[in-house]
Formats: structure tokens, sequence, C-alpha cells
């Protein structure tokens, strides 16, 4: 019965997966870095276009694609990581699953990785709710999938959903070896830290506090600790020796630089309230301040009835630092960064319910309140990373100034549906292939005056993706 009930539970949250995509029809520009970092030899869209030169849709098209002659090249891939700021493992599997959809801009590797990530999440999640003796194992896991933020993971075309499932599975084992602590259970522990560190450098921190507080706990009894700071070393070592890149990306890179500037001068309160109704809907249900409260008394509960256990105060210890440091250092003010412990804050309420309330009446009454709640979230929020575009296939041409590549990635996008583009930059002067089929898109208005002295035209209007001269 209760392997039935998780088999519908993930089930459902498949088809939940697969009908939110049908609502995807755009992309956040790091999603198609997804795309030419995993399959282009270059991940940079300026090195994959023509410049100075007209591109049609097709060669826009192709930069996106895997292709026949890439199939079994994966070199490119360690190299463009190395010039990225993240590790390569999502990469690496983003290209493997690309190989069924050869010549294909499609979501579909991202949603399948995601997916197969989502079915890992459950599994664990399911079987921490056994390891900790909870009544009704897989209620984490219907909880989760209900969540919004589950489908928000799901729909971000990124490596965040396999993120999630490493720091579950890290978790279960954890708590495994803190019950008991053997070999097998120590060498899951360390792949999981090893593909968990390769797939993003934050899971480092959440793998951090659980250690750093268990290795202090350990010492204080007394008990030996080599084993388990074996098993820690040893796969981030082998990280850094398979990936040194990684040494650079987190001390010395741009992106490392700027969560040390962050931790000095960001502020908690700025950044909360940036990400706070976001998160409230993800997770909370609309209704955080008053799970916090709800959580809190429970934990006071559980603490006074003397029925809290190391391994679950380490969790719970462990994630609030997870999101308190996270929400200082964050280089983008994106609930992405809290996404692999969405599932563990489910668990962390629900183990709070199930242990701390005796009465069944009010214990399941919570329970089905929050069943509710998930469903009424699902019907009220729309999870992120959806959207639709209006724009169709035209015969138009673009002169497309370049300001950045993140911007330029992103816009080629929709510049698939025109015509042919000219990828350009603000030095743009060869004003001789512009006609009134010919839309300008540029963020600097200076542009189309420069034009305008240079040409014919003696004005311009806004149109869907540019602007037009006339």
């Amino acid at each position: 019965m209760k392997k039935a009930i998780f088999f519908i539970t993930v089930l459902v949250g498949i088809i939940l997966i697969i009908i939110t995509s049908f609502s995807k029809q755009v992309f956040d520009g790091d999603e198609l870095y997804s795309y030419t970092l995993s399959n282009a030899s270059r991940g940079m869209m300026v090195d994959n276009i023509k410049l100075n030169e007209w591109n049609s849709s097709e060669d826009i098209r192709k930069v996106f694609e895997l292709n026949n002659n890439e199939i079994l090249n994966i070199i490119p891939i360690y190299k463009n990581q190395a010039s990225d700021v993240h590790p390569p493992f999502y990469y690496l599997l983003f290209h493997v699953i690309s190989i069924f959809f050869l010549n294909t801009f499609s979501i579909l590797p991202g949603i399948i990785l995601n997916i197969i990530s989502y079915v890992i999440v459950c599994i664990y999640l399911y079987k921490l709710g056994e390891e900790l003796e909870l009544k009704y194992s897989i209620i984490p896991c219907i909880l989760y999938t209900l969540s919004v933020g589950m489908i928000s993971t799901a729909m971000f075309l990124r490596m965040y959903m396999l993120l999630t499932a490493f720091c579950v599975a890290f978790t279960y084992y954890f708590i495994k070896i803190s019950k008991k602590e053997n070999k097998s259970d120590l060498i899951k522990l360390s792949i999981c830290t090893y593909f968990g560190f390769m797939t993003h450098y934050f899971f480092l921190v959440y793998a951090f506090f659980i250690s750093a507080i268990y290795v202090v706990y350990l010492l204080i009894k007394k008990k030996k600790i080599f084993n388990y700071c074996k098993s820690m070393f040893i796969p981030i070592i082998l990280g850094f020796i398979t990936f040194p890149f990684a040494y650079m990306h987190i001390f010395k890179g741009y992106r490392g630089n700027e969560t040390t500037e962050n931790l000095v001068r960001s502020s908690f309160i700025d950044n909360f309230n940036s990400i706070y109704e976001r998160l409230n809907q993800d997770i909370f249900y609309g209704i955080m301040i008053g799970i916090i409260v709800l959580v809190v008394i429970l934990i006071i509960k559980l603490i006074k009835d003397k029925k809290s256990n190391f391994y679950m105060n380490i969790i719970i210890c462990s994630t609030l630092l997870y999101f308190l440091l996270t929400l200082k250092i964050i280089p983008i003010l994106s609930t992405r960064y809290f996404y692999s412990i969405y599932p563990v804050i489910i668990l962390i309420i629900y183990y709070l319910v199930d242990k701390s309330i005796k009465n069944k009446y009010i214990k399941y009454s919570i329970v089905l309140i929050l069943l509710v709640l998930s469903i009424i979230s699902k019907i009220n929020y729309s999870p992120s990373w959806i959207g639709t575009s209006n724009l169709k296939n035209n015969n138009i041409n673009v002169v497309y100034i370049i300001s950045n590549d993140y911007n330029t990635i992103t816009d080629s996008q929709y510049l698939i549906k025109y015509n042919k583009v000219y990828y350009t930059n603000m030095e743009f002067n060869n004003y001789s292939i512009i006609d009134d089929n010919t839309i300008i898109k540029t963020d600097d208005i200076s542009i189309l005056y420069n034009i305008i002295e240079n040409t014919e035209y003696s004005d311009y209007e806004k149109v869907d993706f540019g602007y037009k001269l006339k």
C-alpha cells in the first residue's frame, strides 16, 4: 500500500511538471546558457554568431542545438565551465540527454533531467521519513509534490533540481550514519558530496553546516571523527583535483568575490524583502508568518517534552544556518538558491507536527490543513520560470546592437522568430543594410539618432521587439 501511494504521488508530480511545461514558452538567459554551455563548442552567445553579418533564424537556432558532430565531444563542456562560474556535472548530464534530441531546440532535455532529479528527491524524502520513523512517511513527498516550489524548481532549466536531489540524499545518509556509522553509508555520503559539489558550489554550504555541527558533537562526546571526516574530505579534494577551476571560481572568480562582498555589505532585511513574496508562495502556502510561529511552538514543545533527537536538531540548525548565510551572500536576489532546501523544510515541518503533537485529531487536522493549503496554493499562485510569447514568425529583419552577452542570449530566443539578424556593436555604421523591412533592437536611443542622421529616415516608433524607423 505504501509503495502504491508513493508511486501515485511521484506520478502526479511528473504529470504536473509535464502539464506546466506547456506554459513554458520563454527562457531566462541563464537557462539558455544551459544549452550553449552543454552543447556548443563555446559557451558565450557572441562566440557562436556571425558579427557584422546577417544571421538567419536557422543560424541562431543551431546555437542552442546539439549537432551530430558534437555527440561524443564532451571536452568543450569542461572548458566552458572553466570559463564560467559553475562546476560541470549538470551540463554533462544535459548534454547526454540532448543526444536524444539532435538538431532540435527543445525544453525537453532540461525538463527530463529535472523530472529524473525530482523522482530522486521523492525517493530520498520518503526514505528520510522512514528513517525518522514518521507516522506517515509519504506525507513530506505529497506536500513537496503539491507545492508551488517543486514546480518552480522543475520549470527552471538549470541545475537546482539536481542540487536538491543531492542535498536530500546527503541528509538521508547523514541521518543513517549519525544513528549507526557503517562503511557503506559513508561511501554513499562521499558520492553525494562529490557529485553535489560538482553540481553547484552551494551544496558545500549545506554539507558544511551539517558536518561541522556533527563533528563538534562527536568531539564533545569524545567519539571518533576520523571516518566521517575522511568521507567528507576525500570527495572535496577529489572535486578540486578533477575540476581545479573550482578553486578560482570559489575564492578568486568574480562570483566568489561577489559572495564575499555580500557577506559584508548586503542587508538581511533588504534581501529577505526581495524574495519574501516568492518564497511565501513557493513553500509556505502564502502564510509564512503562521508557519514560522507554528514551527517555533512545536520546537519548544518538543524540547519541553524531551522528545528531540540530536540528528534532527542538527538538520534543523543546519537548514536555518544555510538559509541565513545564503540570504546574505546570494549574488542574485532569487529564490533559486533556496530550492535545494525546500523538501528539507517540508520534512522539518511535518516531523515537528508528527513528533510533538500527541492528540491524533489535532495532528491529522494540521496535516489535512497543510494538504488543503498546498492545493489552494497551486490554484492561487503561478510557479516561477513560465510564460508565453505572442511573437510569431515573420519576414522582418533585425539589426541587433549588442550591449552584453546575457541580454544577447536572452533576446536570441525571440530573434529566432525573425527572418534574419545583423548582430553588431555600438559602433554600427553600415547604414546601407537598413530598409523599411528592418527594425533596430537597442538599449541606447542615441544609436537611432545616429542612423537617422545618416539615412533618409526622420523618426522612429516602438514596436514589439525594438524600434522601426519612419
